[in-house]
């Protein structure tokens, strides 16, 4: 570890290792096989029958956390179009149809055993209206945030669901014309109670920026991102 990365405090474990070690440590536990995005830990947005707490995955088990605080190191949108609902008995089931960017899906959303890709914006089932009761999209949008947080090394992933996805856009873009990259910052994540128009409740993912990155900070945080990315090409 250099002098200078050696300085940098904060109160991210992150902070204190080397990436160029980190690189090295990542490719020694796992050789030439890529960490895939289901090989991370996940952060689910609790159901609206539940407390307003995330539940996070430790060393020592689960806790309870009323907000998560992080610094964003990668995203990407996605899809996913299930002919039955989980109500109906998809749960568990992967879906008939997917997008791992959100532009290009692959499956089959009629269910004619026909598997092909599909433009996403020229789908029926994503345009406004197609939905249940004609309502949003039949097949959900949702962004894919990898997060680290501050006892955290590798990054965990957090869902956001369709109902939070025009809260994180609006953020993404607020911090844009601040002139801020999304992994410049420390995030803080909290949930809000609501409810659809069948007063199904459900929570809101919302978004606040903590504080942006020091100088120190933000080279380090910027020489991991692209380090990190660079060698795992399976997360999406």
């Amino acid at each position: 570890m250099n002098e200078k990365t050696a300085l940098v405090k904060s109160e991210f474990a992150l902070f204190k290792q080397d990436p160029d070690e980190m690189s090295a440590a990542i490719h020694e536990n796992m050789g030439n096989v890529a960490i895939g995005r289901f090989d991370l830990q996940k952060i689910l947005v609790p159901s609206g029958t539940s407390g307003s707490f995330w539940s996070v995955a430790g060393a020592e088990g689960e806790k309870s956390v009323k907000d998560i605080e992080a610094i964003i190191v990668k995203w990407h949108d996605a899809r996913q179009y299930y002919i039955k609902s989980m109500n109906e008995g998809s749960s568990g089931e992967p879906p008939d149809c997917a997008s791992d960017d959100g532009v290009q899906g692959y499956g089959d959303p009629t269910g004619s055993g026909n598997i092909k890709t599909f433009d996403c914006a020229k789908c029926p089932l994503a345009q406004w209206g197609s939905g249940k009761k004609g309502r949003g999209q039949a097949c959900k949008l949702q962004r894919v945030l990898y997060i680290v947080t501050p006892d955290k090394f590798l990054p965990m992933v957090l869902q956001i669901p369709t109902g939070s996805y025009n809260e994180i856009k609006k953020f993404f873009l607020n911090m844009l014309s601040e002139g801020i990259s999304y992994y410049s910052a420390i995030v803080s994540f909290g949930l809000q109670k609501t409810a659809n128009p069948d007063n199904t409740a459900y929570y809101v993912v919302v978004p606040k920026m903590v504080r942006r990155l020091n100088s120190d900070e933000n080279e380090f945080i910027s020489k991991y991102v692209k380090s990190f990315n660079g060698m795992q090409t399976d997360l999406k």
